[in-house]
This record gives C-alpha cells, sequence and structure tokens, in this order.
C-alpha cells in the first residue's frame, strides 16, 4: 500500500520489510474506505529510495511524502502516529 499524510512517524517493534519513500505516486486516489477520507493511495511508487527496515528502526516520513512498506516474504509489526493538521 501506498500513502501520503502531512506527518507520519513509525517504531519498528518486530520483523523486518522493505520500505519506499519520496519519489512520485503513480495512479494516486482518495480511498473511500479508509476512516481518513483524506489519505491518498496510488498503485505504486516511481524512482523513490528503497531500503531494509527492522526491529528498533524509527522512520519520520516528512508532509505529503508517498511511502510504501513491503512485507511480502516476511512479517513486520509497527507503532504508527500520524498528524493529518499541521497548523
Amino acid at each position: 500500500m501506498e500513502f501520503v499524510h502531512l506527518v507520519t512517524t513509525s517504531t519498528i517493534t518486530q520483523g523486518h520489510a522493505k520500505f519506499t519513500y519520496k519519489g512520485t505516486l503513480e495512479n494516486p486516489y482518495k480511498s473511500s474506505t479508509e476512516p481518513d477520507k483524506e489519505t491518498i493511495r496510488g498503485t505504486s511508487i516511481k524512482n523513490g529510495e528503497t531500503f531494509k527496515i527492522i526491529k528498533g528502526d524509527i522512520i519520520s516520513i516528512p508532509p505529503n511524502t508517498p511511502h510504501s512498506v513491503d512485507a511480502k516474504d516476511t512479517e513486520i509489526s509497527f507503532m504508527t502516529i500520524k498528524i493529518d493538521n499541521v497548523v
């Protein structure tokens, strides 16, 4: 899944995965099924930066930055704080 929020910070609590951010969100749309109707999703991220995230990593994602967690071949757990309206 690919997202854009105003501010997102996550702490990886167990496991590992591939994380992609920055770049361009391909085919963006607002999902009517999201609890937050302002969440923007897309089909992929083009020209993003990808790296492995592991237990103990803290990720801070700048405002309106596309990001994706790929855990297809593994398991991951993380705690996330999303701030959607920064004043």
